[in-house]
């Protein structure tokens, strides 16, 4: 997993895979997903990051997830 923040485009993006991204879908205004071929979420990102998100640059990001 990857976080990165663009202070330039103001995009902060969250990349949880390598895979390639096959499709795209805007989840509310501003957030997009990438999916790859499975449906499985490979990147998500946050346009217009310092209106969205709180002090992107300074981001606190934690995941809860099993492994099945």
């Amino acid at each position: 997993m990857d976080a990165t923040y663009d202070q330039r485009s103001d995009t902060f993006v969250i990349c949880l895979s390598s895979s390639t991204i096959v499709t795209s879908a805007e989840l509310k205004q501003g957030v997009i997903a990438d999916y790859d071929k499975q449906g499985d979420i490979v990147r998500l990102e946050f346009l217009d990051a310092s209106r969205t998100i709180v002090f992107p640059g300074s981001a606190n990001v934690s995941f809860n997830f099993s492994v099945e």
